[in-house]
C-alpha cells in the first residue's frame, strides 16, 4: 500500500508504522493522499486521468461551505429558518448553538443596530478564512471599532495614510450618528480618529442615490470615500480578503484555574450524500496562558487559546504544553457538577455536530474518493452550555508534546482503519478503534449500558457517541480482525430472499448477537423535505373536488366536465329511444 502526504511528520510516521510505502517518487500510483486544498484542486482540475476506485483523498472539493466562518453561519441560519417554518420556533431554538454573528461589510448596518441595543456587550472580529488566531480583534467600544474599520478599508498602513482627514471625519460622523453618540463624548486619544471641526466638513450623501431616510440603510465605505474623489485604483486590496465575521464575544466562559479554554473534537466524514460521520472519543482542551480578565481585551494570551499563539508566551512549557486531554476534562467536570450535567453537555455537543453537518450535506459535492477529518472548536460558558466557534477542514496534526503526538497518531491510524483500503472490515461495524459512528443516513444509537450512559439529548435514545470515555482502541481493533471471519459468515447466513441491507451496524465483539432492522427515524434530528415544508394531505372526503392550482387543476376540471357530458348524452339518447322507437 502506498500513501502520499504533504503535511507534518506525524502522518508520515503513522503510515510507515503500518508498513505503507511513501509514494513521493510515484506520480499517480497511491492509495491515500493527505494534501492541502491547493493540491486537491490541482488534482481534480489538471489531472489527465480519473482517480482509481481504491484511491482516497483527504478533502472534499467545496469544504469551504463548512470551514469558512461566513459560509458556516449562513448555512446554520438557513437550517434554523427551515426548521422553524416546518416544525415551529421551539425546534428552531435548538439550532442556536453559535453566537450572534454578522458578516462584514455586507451586514454592518444590522450589527450597528444590535450594538446600540446591547451597550454592555463585547464583540470579536475574525477573518472569514483566517486560522491560528491571526487577524482577531476584540472590542467593546465604538471608538475601537471605528479605528479598526478605517484600517480595514485601507488593508495596509499605506492606504490609511492616503485617506484624507475629510474622509476619516465623514465615516466617523456616520458611525456616531448611527449610534446616536455625541462627537463631544469622544476623547482625543491617539489613533482613535479626528473630531469634526464643523458641520461643513461632514460629507452629505445624495438622497437621490441613497435612501438616507431608511433606518436599515448603511452606506458602505466606498460610498463615503468616493464623495471625496477617492481613487480605489491606487490600492491593491481585494474585497475577497476583506470579508470578516463579527460575533458577540462570550464574556462568561467556563474557567479552570482562572484560565479560559476551548475544546477540539475530531469528526470523520466519509460521505455527505448520504451523510456518514464518525466521532472520535478523544480530544483535548486548549488553555490560555494568562488569567482571564475583561480589562485587557487585546491580550491574546488571555482571550485566545490557539496553540500557535500560546507557545510564544513566556511561561509556556513545551513538555507539558497548554492542553488537557478530553478524558481528564470530563473527569474534572463530573467531579464538580455530577454525571447527569456532564452527560447532558456531551449530548448537546453531539447535537451541534450533527446539525452542523446537516446544514451542508446537500451543498458539499459528493465524491466516493473523498473523506475529511474536521476539527470542531467548542467553547463552554459558566452555565455549562456549549457554543460552536468554528470548524476546521485542516486541523493541525503537528504535536505539541509526547502525549499530543500519540493522540494524533492514533487519530490518523484509526482514520485509515475506517476507510478500510486494505479490506479488513465487513462494513457493518459501528466502532473502529477510537471512532464511533454517530450517523449513517440516520442516527446510530448506542447499545444500552455502554460506558454507563443510557439517555441522549431531550430524554431520547443515546447516540453512539462516547466523548471523553475510555478508549481501548488496541484491544478493540484486535477484536475486529479476530472476528472478521465470524462476521462474514453471519452475513452469508443472513443473505437470502428475506435479507435486507437496511440493518443496524454491529460492533466488533458481538459473537452471538442478532442483526436487527434499523430503528425508526428520530424526530430530534429531523429535517424538512424541502426548503418549504409540504402541507399535510387532506383526506378525499374533506378536500374540495378541484383543489389545487396550475395545469393539473384545469385538466381535472376538463376530465370531470367530459364525464358529465358523456353521461348527459347517454341519458338523452336513452330518452329519445324510448320516445321514438325505431
Amino acid at each position: 500500500m502506498k500513501f502520499k502526504c504533504t503535511f507534518s511528520a506525524t502522518i508520515s510516521d503513522t503510515f510507515k508504522k503500518r508498513g505503507w510505502i511513501d509514494a513521493d517518487d510515484y506520480k499517480e500510483d497511491w492509495d491515500i493522499y493527505f494534501c492541502d486544498m491547493n493540491q486537491m484542486r490541482d488534482l481534480f482540475t489538471s489531472s489527465s486521468r480519473a482517480l482509481e476506485e481504491h484511491q482516497r483523498i483527504g478533502h472534499f472539493r467545496n469544504n469551504f461551505e463548512i470551514s469558512r466562518k461566513n459560509f458556516m453561519v449562513r448555512n446554520l441560519k438557513r437550517l434554523k429558518a427551515r426548521i422553524e417554518r416546518a416544525f415551529g420556533k421551539d425546534e428552531g431554538k435548538k439550532c442556536m448553538f453559535f453566537p450572534q454573528t454578522f458578516v462584514l461589510p455586507t451586514e454592518e448596518r444590522w450589527f450597528l443596530t444590535e450594538f446600540r441595543y446591547k451597550p454592555g456587550a463585547f464583540w470579536i472580529i475574525k477573518p472569514a478564512a483566517g486560522a491560528q488566531g491571526r487577524g482577531i480583534f476584540i472590542f467593546g467600544n465604538i471608538k475601537e471599532y471605528y479605528n479598526w474599520r478605517i484600517k480595514l478599508e485601507g488593508n495596509s498602513q499605506t492606504q490609511v495614510q492616503n485617506l484624507s482627514p475629510q474622509q476619516q471625519q465623514s465615516y466617523q460622523q456616520y458611525v456616531l450618528e448611527r449610534l446616536k453618540i455625541s462627537p463631544n463624548d469622544l476623547k482625543k486619544e491617539e489613533g482613535i480618529g479626528i473630531e469634526p471641526k464643523s458641520s461643513s466638513d461632514i460629507v452629505e450623501l445624495d438622497p437621490e442615490i441613497h435612501d438616507v431616510h431608511d433606518p436599515l440603510f448603511t452606506p458602505s465605505m466606498d460610498d463615503l470615500l468616493l464623495t471625496h474623489d477617492y481613487d480605489p485604483s491606487k490600492t491593491e486590496s481585494s474585497k475577497n480578503n476583506n470579508i470578516y465575521v463579527i460575533q458577540q464575544y462570550i464574556a462568561n466562559p467556563y474557567l479552570i484555574g482562572g484560565r479560559k479554554f476551548d475544546i477540539r473534537f475530531f469528526v470523520l466524514v466519509t460521505s455527505f450524500t448520504p451523510l456518514k460521520a464518525w466521532m472520535y472519543r478523544e480530544g483535548f482542551a486548549r488553555f490560555s496562558a494568562g488569567q482571564y480578565s475583561l480589562e485587557s481585551l487585546q491580550d491574546v494570551y488571555i482571550h485566545l487559546t490557539n496553540v500557535a499563539i500560546q507557545r510564544t508566551a513566556e511561561d509556556y512549557n513545551p513538555e507539558k504544553g497548554s492542553k488537557w486531554s478530553l478524558r481528564n476534562l470530563r473527569q474534572y467536570l463530573t467531579a464538580r457538577h455530577g454525571h447527569l450535567i456532564v452527560q447532558n453537555l456531551m449530548n448537546n455537543i453531539d447535537n451541534i455536530i450533527i446539525r452542523t453537518l446537516q446544514s451542508v450535506h446537500q451543498l458539499v459535492i459528493q465524491d466516493r474518493h473523498c473523506f475529511e477529518v474536521y476539527g470542531f472548536d467548542v467553547l463552554i460558558d459558566d452555565c455549562v452550555k456549549p457554543w460552536l466557534l468554528e470548524v476546521n477542514c485542516s486541523p493541525s496534526f503537528s504535536p505539541s508534546n509526547e502525549e499530543d503526538y500519540k493522540l494524533k497518531c492514533s487519530i490518523i491510524d484509526d482514520t485509515v482503519n475506517v476507510l478500510d483500503v486494505e479490506g479488513r472490515l465487513t462494513g457493518f461495524e459501528k466502532r473502529v478503534g477510537g471512532y464511533d459512528m454517530i450517523w449513517n443516513d440516520g442516527p446510530i444509537y448506542a447499545v444500552p449500558g455502554d460506558c454507563g450512559h443510557v439517555e441522549g439529548c431531550d430524554d431520547g435514545e443515546k447516540l453512539n457517541s462516547f466523548l471523553g470515555c475510555m478508549n481501548d482502541r488496541i484491544e478493540q481493533l484486535r477484536n475486529i480482525h479476530t472476528n472478521s471471519y465470524f462476521l462474514r459468515q453471519v452475513m452469508k447466513e443472513n443473505s437470502g430472499p428475506n435479507y435486507s441491507k437496511d440493518i443496524t451496524l454491529v460492533g466488533p465483539s458481538v459473537r452471538g448477537k442478532v442483526f436487527s432492522k434499523s430503528p425508526p427515524r428520530d424526530d430530534r434530528f429531523r429535517l424538512p423535505t424541502s426548503s418549504r415544508e409540504t402541507p399535510p394531505i387532506r383526506s378525499r372526503s374533506s378536500a374540495p373536488r378541484f383543489q389545487g392550482q396550475g395545469p393539473f387543476m384545469v385538466l381535472g376540471k376538463a376530465v370531470h366536465m367530459r364525464r358529465n357530458l358523456n353521461t348527459f348524452l347517454q341519458r338523452c339518447s336513452a330518452d329519445n329511444n324510448r320516445r321514438f322507437p325505431v
